[in-house]
């Protein structure tokens, strides 16, 4: 399935499909009345559906759809492709070239290596925006980061590390992968989809 215009990819392992972020309503609740188990599944608490969300004004969204899911976890167009075929990779290519932005969560599978590298050889980073899930600890988020740095800087023959605290959710880069702007947020849903709201314009 050819998932049509692209002007925004969101690129993920599909094991990350499942982050959450707390609500902080939830929290206040829980305070004054412990039972806000009953109340929480009405509330959204998923990353990737807060960020399409967030970014879906900047045009169509694209978030390559998981072959075994039975629901789309997000909105956004959800292309899906047999996992025994490379199809895949012609689409994240075309959508890689036509986007005005490309938001990655770093990670280990071999086909998020393979999206990483053609980011770098396409030249597109000057219009990628790394993402960091706040709910997870500064370990996590440094293991992606360093991910990123692995498959990235090891393409222009580059050592270092990306500096990330743990209020970091996003990195933008400019063409040479050096880092042109950070955004910081809180854990929190609500703060998180505040920050997501101020992703820069890249092309």
């Amino acid at each position: 399935m050819h998932p049509g215009p692209c002007d925004v990819l969101v690129l993920r392992s599909f094991s990350d499909d499942s982050i959450e972020l707390p609500r902080l309503s939830l929290v206040r609740i829980n305070k004054i009345w412990p039972f806000n188990q009953l109340i929480s599944p009405y509330f959204n608490t998923g990353f990737f559906s807060l960020l399409v969300e967030r970014i879906g004004s900047r045009g169509n969204v694209v978030i390559l759809g998981d072959p075994r899911e039975d629901l789309p976890k997000t909105s956004g167009l959800r292309p899906h492709f047999s996992i025994s075929t490379e199809e895949w990779k012609v689409s994240v290519q075309e959508c890689l070239a036509t986007s005005s932005l490309i938001a990655i969560v770093p990670g280990d599978t071999k086909g998020l290596k393979w999206e990483m590298e053609a980011i770098w050889s396409g030249g597109y980073l000057n219009k990628t925006i790394m993402l960091l899930p706040a709910s997870e600890d500064l370990a996590k988020k440094k293991r992606r980061a360093d991910r990123f740095c692995e498959v990235v800087y090891a393409s222009v023959g580059r050592e270092g590390a990306i500096e990330v605290d743990k209020f970091t959710i996003a990195i933008a880069f400019d063409p040479k992968g050096n880092e042109a702007s950070t955004i910081n947020s809180t854990e929190y849903y609500e703060d998180v989809g505040m920050a997501l709201g101020k992703l820069p314009e890249r092309r």
